[in-house]
């Protein structure tokens, strides 16, 4: 019988570069590309023109209902 030993959070920690602890396995990430870090930027420049324009942080905002 092959028994596997569990990753703990320690061990991910000591992971170079993007992973994830799934079900005890630790899974390795591609870095992220050019299209993430796109959209990124587009959402950061959208906030920043808000904040700019209302002088209001999105912090500041109430929910709706």
């Amino acid at each position: 019988m092959n028994t596997k030993t569990r990753a703990t959070i320690e061990d991910l920690y000591n992971v170079e570069g993007k992973a994830e602890l799934v079900d005890g396995e630790i899974v390795e990430m591609p870095p992220a590309g050019e299209d993430p870090g796109y959209a990124s930027l587009k959402i950061a420049s959208r906030l920043l023109n808000y904040t700019e324009q209302t002088g209001r942080l999105a912090r500041d905002c109430e929910p709706r209902a």
